[in-house]
């Protein structure tokens, strides 16, 4: 399983307007985006640029403290990706309980592609749910509920359980287990 990062969903911004929140340098003093955000002089400079067939002119950044470079290519739900597909369609779709094929066939692209898609989705909205726990704390009371389900057949029954804000309806956290059969 991958694991989930603090990156967090970026503004679309044009290729002049763009700064990057932090550096991708585990080791930097500026990977914390707060330590970043707050430097009195940008932590990065501009360092060139770079064009591609999805994304057009790519703008190129690199540290000032620990040298590393980055583009925004870096900090993009579509980093790595050769081709574009419109987010904010996809999940429409997949919330509409879409199949991957009809969201293939939509998107004019393999099944593979929308899944990897849907996989990213998903890894980004996991990571913004992780931020945002981070900065709120619990100021309501607590509800925990569960539930019996079977992963894949009848062989390989789980317990899912949930503990969710009782006014807000947030989750605050899940639970999987794989239980023996009975």
């Amino acid at each position: 399983m991958r694991s989930i990062t603090h990156w967090e969903f970026v503004q679309e911004d044009t290729p002049d307007t763009f700064e990057p929140p932090f550096c991708l340098n585990p080791k930097c003093r500026y990977h914390c985006e707060r330590a970043a955000g707050k430097a009195a002089v940008p932590w990065f400079y501009r360092h060139g640029s770079y064009h591609t067939e999805a994304f057009g002119e790519v703008p190129r950044f690199r540290c000032r403290h620990c040298g590393r470079g980055c583009s925004r290519q870096s900090f993009r739900l579509d980093y790595y990706a050769k081709r574009v597909l419109d987010y904010r369609e996809l999940l429409r779709q997949l919330v509409s309980c879409g199949s991957t094929r009809d969201m293939s066939r939509a998107f004019c692209a393999t099944t593979s592609t929308v899944a990897n898609r849907i996989e990213r989705l998903a890894r980004a909205a996991a990571a913004l749910h992780a931020g945002v726990l981070q900065r709120i704390g619990v100021g309501e009371p607590l509800v925990i509920d569960g539930f019996q389900n079977f992963a894949l057949s009848k062989y390989f029954p789980n317990n899912i359980n949930v503990l969710i804000g009782q006014h807000s309806g947030l989750l605050y956290d899940c639970d999987y287990r794989t239980i023996r059969r009975s």
